[in-house]
């Protein structure tokens, strides 16, 4: 999970809240092996194996360094389930983020009610499978969307809601033909895809175009109409439509036909 904040002048965080999908709930077993509150005050160190959950970092411009460190799950006794506690360091500097997670109707939430007052760029949580995973899975992750609705409070009282989309690694790469546009002597093609790589679209009547390096997400490309693809428009002839992501050594395509 990376949440990426808002380029430009605004005001650093005061509080967040993630919620977690039902798709991905918490792990009992997990939560029972939690680390004492009174061993992770004394030194984070020694909390057991089972506690520590995940990485994280965070970017902020005043550091060199991103702080990054290791999330744990700490039980506060009383609480009726473990924080998650997140410790940061880099030149210097250590910042404990204190989780505060509530679990209803399968629905994970977290809270961080005290976010230091620096600016921060981008903060990414990583929480790996393995046996001592913090989430399970009710589906399979890489054929189901997965987003985190995320809340973010500023220092000024202004909020911010997102849908922050979960990242999921080892899918195979895909491809998805959204919508196709005449424009002139162009067609508009709104391609999703899943991993980064280069696209390329090719036809009957198109010139066919590539483009390198695009990041996953949902891009609207532009592809010329060959001379005989101008003739075919006046016309109004169907044609067929290829999409392609080369993803690494990874091919993937989606066709669709449309009427020049």
């Amino acid at each position: 999970m990376k949440v990426t904040y808002p380029p430009g002048a605004y005001a650093n965080i005061a509080k967040t809240v993630t919620e977690l999908p039902t798709a991905l709930p918490s792990r009992l077993t997990t939560l029972q092996k939690a680390c004492a509150d009174k061993v992770f005050e004394a030194n984070p160190a020694t909390c057991p194996e089972g506690s520590m959950v995940g990485y994280a970092t965070a970017r902020t411009p005043l550091l060199n360094v991103p702080l990054s460190g290791p999330a744990i799950l700490v039980s506060h006794g009383s609480a009726a389930f473990p924080d998650l506690e997140i410790l940061l360091q880099g030149e210097g500097v250590e910042v404990i983020l204190d989780g505060q997670t509530d679990i209803k109707k399968g629905i994970t939430k977290t809270t961080f009610n005290a976010v230091p007052d620096s600016p921060v760029e981008t903060f990414e949580l990583n929480l790996p499978e393995g046996p001592h995973s913090a989430l399970g899975a009710n589906v399979a992750p890489c054929s189901t969307p997965l987003e985190l609705p995320t809340t973010l409070t500023g220092q000024n009282g202004a909020v911010i809601k997102q849908e922050t989309k979960i990242a999921v690694i080892g899918c195979p790469p895909t491809v998805a033909i959204a919508k196709r546009t005449l424009s002139g002597n162009s067609l508009l093609v709104t391609v999703t895809t899943s991993s980064k790589g280069t696209v390329t679209i090719s036809g009957r009547g198109l010139k066919t175009a590539k483009f390198k390096n695009l990041n996953a997400g949902t891009h609207r490309l532009k592809v010329a109409l060959s001379k005989a693809g101008r003739s075919l428009r006046r016309h109004r002839t169907k044609v067929t439509v290829r999409v392609s992501l080369t993803a690494a050594t990874t091919v993937v395509a989606k066709a669709t036909t449309v009427r020049l």
